[in-house]
């Protein structure tokens, strides 16, 4: 019996014989279906063939303009080959597809909070300082690894960001960091037997070369030459007879410095560490003057940059979810014309980015193109058809705010099954009650 409006009609086109292959699908089965659009200003399909038990097993169509699909007497035309997303031939049993138009979701950034560094550059997702130097008396070059994994160089010139520049993945283990070193008018990275350069005054690429031999990862820093080191209470900077010449006191629970750069004149520092609450700070101090408290000598220091990152462990919703339901418009085209539609959305975070999607893993839109984040969820907006996206991943987290999200229409492509002999059924011909 044929569906009111829709018509699953399909057209298997069969080169070969049409007997089973070993997984019970003809190798060249072509299933052709055609559909009615929902009545949707500018919709966006997605569309996916579903096995009994509800399973997605082929993301046929994601956000597809109307203009992707061939136009046909009854409606739109679909086409399956008959295979799931892994590009397997799909197994015998009753298939369905079925869709969402999707009206135009805007998308709009909202917050960051966690990263002071996004401020400088929404490159700058930071997540980690390996190295730092001064490479003249102004400038402090640091490299790090952003949120994603990928490392980057960057310098800060007097309390600003001059450049980034990624340097792409860095193969390491536990005892491997590599090199961060100034060489004339260019900043160097190496590790293994690569050597990658860029110009100190722009972060202009310099070109990447192969070296003879692996280098020295583990050479002693212009820093401890000098005799400067982290202590317990204090960063220090001693002379051959264990005089101290200039010192920082540190308090261990406000801040625990890691790392450590000095400039040439010994009056700069730059400092990496753990702050309060597994925070990571980054701190450019200016030696101001020498004195003297209760007899002893002292420095003082003139703070003149500090970037924190700390992205929040939960997000800033009560209601704060993986999942939301929302009222949908009736599709007057659709089964079921009288009810009051719902639609569970799902926050998705994969290797391409963020998205929402159907609770049934068809994609209805992407958020952002951000890779590695971590965790994703959804609140309730203010007003019809706004919901709250967040994600976070180890440098920021984010917030979006989506709207239109109640102008989403289901609609049925059609029916067809795959039976123990290989035969492909369309939704007429299949068997009462299987």
């Amino acid at each position: 019996m044929r569906l009111p409006l829709l018509v699953p009609l399909v057209a298997l086109l069969l080169a070969g014989s049409g007997r089973a292959e070993d997984e019970g699908v003809p190798r060249s089965a072509d299933l052709t279906f055609q559909f009615l659009p929902p009545p949707l200003d500018d919709a966006r399909y997605s569309i996916g063939v579903f096995a009994a038990d509800g399973k997605l097993i082929r993301h046929l169509h994601e956000t597809a303009p109307e203009n992707v699909f061939p136009a046909a007497l009854n409606g739109l035309v679909v086409k399956w080959d008959a295979k799931d997303d892994a590009g397997k031939r799909a197994a015998n049993g009753k298939y369905e597809l079925r869709g969402y138009a999707v009206a135009p979701v805007k998308v709009r950034g909202v917050a960051t909070r966690g990263n002071d560094w996004i401020a400088d550059d929404p490159k700058l997702r930071l997540a980690n300082i390996s190295r730092l130097i001064f490479a003249d008396a102004e400038t402090c070059v640091a490299l790090g690894t952003l949120a994603r994994g990928d490392w980057c160089v960057f310098a800060i010139r007097g309390d600003r960001l001059a450049w980034l520049a990624e340097v792409g993945p860095i193969p390491m283990n536990e005892r491997f960091v590599p090199l961060l070193r100034r060489e004339g008018a260019r900043v160097l990275v190496e590790y293994g037997r690569t050597r990658c350069a860029w110009n100190l005054a722009d972060g202009a690429s310099a070109g990447t070369e192969q070296l003879a031999e692996s280098v020295d990862t583990n050479a002693t820093l212009g820093f401890e030459a000098e005799g400067w080191k982290i202590e317990e209470t204090r960063v220090a900077q001693s002379d051959a007879s264990a005089t101290v010449l200039r010192e920082l006191p540190v308090a261990a629970a406000e801040f625990e410095p890691r790392i450590l750069a000095a400039d040439a004149q010994n009056r700069r520092l730059a400092l990496f560490g753990r702050g309060p609450e597994n925070s990571n700070v980054f701190r450019i101090l200016a030696w101001a003057s020498a004195g003297e408290e209760g007899g002893k000598p002292v420095s003082r220091w003139r703070a003149v940059i500090e970037r924190k990152v700390a992205p929040p462990g939960t997000f800033d919703a009560l209601d704060a979810a993986p999942t939301l339901r929302v009222e949908l418009v009736k599709n007057p085209l659709g089964r079921q014309r009288n009810a009051n539609p719902t639609l569970v959305l799902s926050a998705v975070a994969n290797a391409s980015g963020t998205h929402l999607t159907a609770e049934d893993g068809l994609r209805l839109r992407t958020v952002s193109t951000v890779p590695g984040v971590q965790a994703v969820a959804l609140a309730k907006g203010t007003g019809k058809g706004r919901v709250r996206f967040f994600q976070r991943d180890r440098a920021v987290s984010e917030e979006y705010l989506l709207e239109g999200c109640d102008r989403v229409m289901r609609f049925e492509v059609g029916k067809c099954e795959i039976n123990e002999r290989g035969e492909v059924l369309v939704e007429e011909e299949m068997e009462p009650g299987r």
